[in-house]
Order: structure tokens, then sequence, then C-alpha cells
């Protein structure tokens, strides 16, 4: 499953548990397995039975609250954002689009068709690194990877679109403030605000997590290796650091 291949740490004693269901929520006729709670209460230290199953949580929970995002593409931001709107009343900063396909055409950064010789010249002439990402179905830092300027070339690019093949955005590679990379230079580190919308509409803050990702990394994932620590209300970071794949905790630096 995801949660073995992306969460678990191989240390942790599956067996054990092997073919035990969760009690708690098979009282709603769930037959989540009991193995992914003991593994939060070994990460956490915090012994509890209705930590959320993973299937739970993607499955069902997402689906309901947010709806499905099977064919949400992350190329529509900057239209629901309205970050490209003349008259916008929230200003969200978001990176520059050198260009973009969307289900087999390549569009330019204002959004105009245009060949793959044309998105080609484009991406050759963009003066700065460049972040490549896929954005349809895209999650975990799955397939997101560096184009370094000083490194491309005509061939290094055709390549790279065929690899591609279709929805995934060239865009540029934005900084980040020098406190922030302290955690680590080489990923755009970023600070993760989780809400539930409420049926009437209501916004509620549930808790924010800082992630960086893994020395040498350009993602700041968890499951692509990177760490987390949790970030209280007033802004003040834990001192204990987690990361999936481990259970051993660290401590931040003074």
């Amino acid at each position: 499953t995801t949660f073995i291949s992306h969460v678990m740490a191989p240390e942790f004693d599956i067996k054990r548990y092997k073919g035990a269901i969760n009690p708690y929520f098979a009282k709603w006729g769930f037959k989540f397995p009991l193995f992914e709670t003991k593994y939060y209460e070994k990460m956490t230290g915090v012994e509890a039975d209705h930590y959320i199953p993973f299937t739970l949580l993607s499955h069902y929970l997402i689906p309901f609250l947010n709806g499905t995002e099977d064919s949400f593409d992350k190329n529509d931001q900057r239209i629901l954002f309205g970050a490209k709107l003349q008259n916008k009343k929230v200003e969200f900063i978001m990176p520059e689009q050198v260009v973009y396909n969307k289900w087999g055409t390549f569009y330019d950064g204002n959004d105009e068709p245009i060949t793959p010789e044309k998105a080609v010249e484009l991406v050759m002439a963009y003066p700065k690194d460049i972040i490549i990402k896929p954005t349809v179905d895209s999650s975990m830092g799955k397939g997101v990877n560096l184009l370094k300027n000083e490194g491309k070339d005509n061939a290094i690019i055709k390549s790279l679109f065929a690899q591609y093949a279709r929805n995934f955005s060239f865009e540029e590679r934005i900084g980040q403030h020098s406190l922030m990379a302290e955690f680590n230079p080489s990923s755009l580190n970023t600070t993760r605000i989780v809400t539930y919308r409420k049926p009437d509409g209501q916004i509620k803050f549930l808790f924010s997590i800082l992630r960086f990702g893994k020395e040498g990394k350009v993602v700041d994932n968890a499951s692509a290796g990177g760490k987390f620590a949790g970030v209280s209300p007033d802004g003040t970071i834990n001192r204990t650091i987690k990361s999936y794949k481990t259970l051993k905790t660290e401590m931040l630096d003074e």
C-alpha cells in the first residue's frame, strides 16, 4: 500500500499486527489494519485508537470534503486564485510560468497556444533555473525536477517534453527567505496550514507544520525524504523533528 511504501519505517514490526483490524473504526463497519495506528503511536509517543487511517483519509474524507481531484489540473490554479485578474482583491504571488502543457497542447505564460518548437525556444530563452512538475494526478513530490539554466540545451528540453508527455509545467524556480533556507538550502521549504471547511462554509484551523527537504533534494515532501516539525498558533516551531520512513526523533538546533 501507499502507507507502507511511503510512510512506514523498515524497522517497524508489521508482522506483529498481521490480520489485526482497528476496533475503533470497526464499530462503523470499516476494516482498517491495526498496524497503521500502532505505527503512529510509536512515531508520536501518543497512544490513541482513533488515528485516521491513510485509506480513510485519501479515499473517503478528502473526496467528501473537497470533491474528487482526479481531473484537477494545477495549471488552472492561476485562474482559480485570480492571479491573472486585473482587479483581483487578494494578491497571490506565484512563480512565473515559462511554458506549460495541458492535455497535449503547449501554452506560453500568457495562456496562448504555441507549438512545441516555440516552447523549446521560450525555455531556452528563460534566464533562470526552472522547476518542472506534473500538473494532473500529482502528489508527494513525484516527478518534480530542476532544470539548471547553465545546463540546458535543445536536446535536453525536447527529451524532457517527451518524458513528461502531457500535463506538466515549466516554471520559475523561486528563492526563499534566508531563515527558511537554513533548514535545507536545496529545497523550497514551506509551511503547510491544514484547515477544515464546515458545512456552513466557515473555515476552521486545525494545525500547521514546517516542511523542509532532504539534503540535495528539490522538494520538501515528507514522502520524498523530507522532514517536518509542528508550528504553534503563535508561530513557534516545535524543536522535535519528525520524518517518514524512520522512527527516530531529531531535535532542531537552537
